[in-house]
């Protein structure tokens, strides 16, 4: 059966174009609604009565578990501008999307989050289980029929209806392969990893390890940080750790924290020339990739991410749509050079 999804695809524009095409609502290019329209009439497209039928009746909410969206330097203000924008698209179906921010180094505060979600009687719940222990207690508690989806990142003993990311540790054999391109013979390297972390993030720094141990390479260093420090406290242990690595040149940070060590090492104003590798188009780290201080930084998509995300709800419980169990985002490498030209 055709979709709105094979329409959108087929004809390079958004699930919400396709949408605002049929129901005649909101502005599209002339241009772009004959396409649309041919290409209706070619895949013999029916709406599906089904979703039709609940515009007339009833609101889908769908309640966002994601952590305070300035917290990990605003990482998560961006799937939240994915999360709206798919709202918008889909409004025609009345759907609405709940917030359930939590502070992300608190399981209490997880713990209130997703009662207040469970309380308010969600239809589904978008889910970002960055605390993993109190996430799969929650998910425990669910009721059966309430479909959620992962983003960013996943639970090895959990299945939900789809998880919708990167694949984590090829993530950092990416970032092992730049790095051993950049680094100079006989020089050392480090995965700096701030705790709290994750599984993806766990796992990052393990394909980082298992490239260079593959290849043959010295030993990688680790350095690990309290994301919950003050700046100053950050950057003092920060310095306490590289003066104990003379030798250190490369430093892959696995989250978004790079401008954290940039800062840094401005910061106890270092001679030492380091080779830095993130992740994470957050501002501050696009900033310093623009200006030099960052070779190279990795991107996971999450505004896509957040999009797909209720994509992913809106086919499973308006259209009886089968839903991809895994979706898996590309490994982009960005640099100094084609930031500017990347969306």
């Amino acid at each position: 059966m055709t979709t709105i999804k094979d329409i959108a695809k087929k004809a390079h524009v958004s699930i919400g174009t396709v949408d605002r095409v049929i129901h005649k609502r909101g502005r599209v290019s002339k241009e772009t609604e004959e396409k649309v329209r041919f290409i209706i009439e070619e895949m013999k497209y029916k709406p599906n009565a089904f979703a039709q039928n609940l515009k007339r009746t009833r609101v889908f909410t769908f309640g966002i578990l994601t952590p305070e969206p300035a917290q990990d330097g605003g990482y998560w203000e961006i799937p939240m501008a994915g999360i709206e924008k798919a709202g918008r698209d889909f409004q025609s179906y009345h759907i609405r999307t709940q917030a359930y921010h939590f502070d992300r180094y608190s399981e209490a505060s997880f713990v209130e989050a997703g009662k207040q979600a469970l309380a308010d009687r969600v239809d589904g719940l978008v889910i970002a289980p960055v605390l993993p222990w109190a996430t799969e207690r929650f998910i425990r508690k669910l009721p059966q029929d309430l479909a959620f989806v992962f983003i960013d990142s996943s639970i090895p003993t959990v299945e939900p209806l789809s998880f919708i990311g990167q694949d984590p540790f090829q993530g950092g054999v990416l970032a092992a392969s730049l790095m051993k391109n950049i680094i100079r013979e006989g020089m050392d390297v480090a995965v700096l990893r701030v705790l709290p972390e994750d599984y993806h993030i766990d796992r990052r720094a393990a394909g980082f390890l298992s490239h260079y141990r593959d290849c043959g390479i010295a030993p990688v260093f680790t350095i690990s940080m309290q994301g919950e420090e003050s700046p100053a406290l950050f950057t003092k242990r920060f310095a306490s750790q590289i003066e104990s690595l003379p030798d250190l040149e490369g430093i892959f940070v696995t989250d978004a924290s790079m401008h954290r060590i940039v800062g840094a090492l401005q910061e106890i104003r270092s001679k030492r020339k380091f080779r830095l590798i993130g992740y994470d188009l957050i501002p501050r780290n696009v900033r310093l990739l623009r200006e030099g201080s960052i070779d190279f930084l990795i991107s996971q998509k999450p505004d896509l991410q957040g999009y797909r995300s209720i994509d992913c709800l809106c086919r499973h419980l308006l259209f009886r749509e089968k839903v991809e169990s895994r979706i898996m985002m590309p490994l982009d490498i960005l640099t100094r050079e084609n930031i500017d030209y990347y969306q």
